[in-house]
């Protein structure tokens, strides 16, 4: 059975919309603008699950680092798209088929596989009860019961009841995929939080502990990103310099 959700309905159109929106601006690639954008805080921890990531000034800094299996599009009334995934399909009431997309990359040049999504979707990451997305999974994606791997580019989610708004769910926070690998590979949590690896149009660049974070454009599909790079800056750091002057 096909998902028949209302905002399901439209995302294989608007996908392709999606790629096209940016044509415009990509034509003067070399001459991409550089950001500096202030914020009131910055947060140590970029891990998007993590209790001390569910703020507004990490959601700004942390959009651009990740994908979601699904996209809302805040801009265009909500309507999700496909991200990660390539196509969604509803076998039951309480189970979902999600093809993942081909070739997609994490910032360090490795392939995003189900393993990824499984990974971070389960229990060491996100669902289980001393994990550190636990909280994040509570307020987000608490039907969420199972995630099952059924080939390198197909994941199965099973719910433990219906839930009806498991698609917008899934374009929702905390619905972030991450390189199982290089969570694994990291010396500690502490490690990985502060430099994580996503699948997102910017990877982390340089990072002053509670002053500055720049964000560097990567290629997506071959081209580059609109703004070459972003350097999210604590406002704090300004006022006190105004203090000394």
């Amino acid at each position: 059975m096909q998902a028949s959700r209302r905002t399901f309905l439209g995302m294989t159109a608007l996908a392709a919309s999606t790629m096209a929106l940016p044509r415009s601006i990509m034509a003067a690639a070399g001459q991409r603008p550089s950001l500096n954008i202030a914020v009131q805080d910055l947060r140590t921890i970029l891990e998007p699950v993590d209790s001390s990531s569910n703020a507004n000034v990490s959601w700004r800094v942390q959009y651009s680092i990740y994908d979601q299996i699904l996209r809302t599009d805040y801009n265009d009334n909500y309507h999700l798209h496909f991200a990660l995934a390539k196509s969604l399909k509803q076998i039951d009431t309480k189970t979902y088929e999600i093809g993942l997309r081909d070739n997609v990359k994490f910032h360090d040049g490795s392939t995003m596989t189900a393993d990824d999504v499984v990974f971070s979707l389960g229990l060491e990451r996100l669902r289980g009860e001393k994990a550190p997305g636990a909280a994040v999974f509570g307020n987000f994606l608490a039907s969420l019961a199972d995630v099952q791997k059924i080939d390198d580019r197909t994941v199965r989610l099973v719910t433990r009841t219906e839930d009806p708004v498991l698609i917008d769910r899934l374009g929702a926070w905390g619905a972030q995929i991450i390189s199982a690998k290089a969570w694994k590979a990291a010396r500690n949590y502490n490690a990985w939080a502060a430099r994580p690896i996503g699948t997102g149009p910017y990877k982390i660049g340089e990072v002053r502990t509670g002053d500055e974070i720049t964000l560097i454009a990567r290629r997506i599909l071959g081209r580059p990103a609109a703004v070459r790079l972003h350097s999210f800056q604590a406002a704090a750091r300004d006022r006190r310099a105004h203090r000394r002057a």
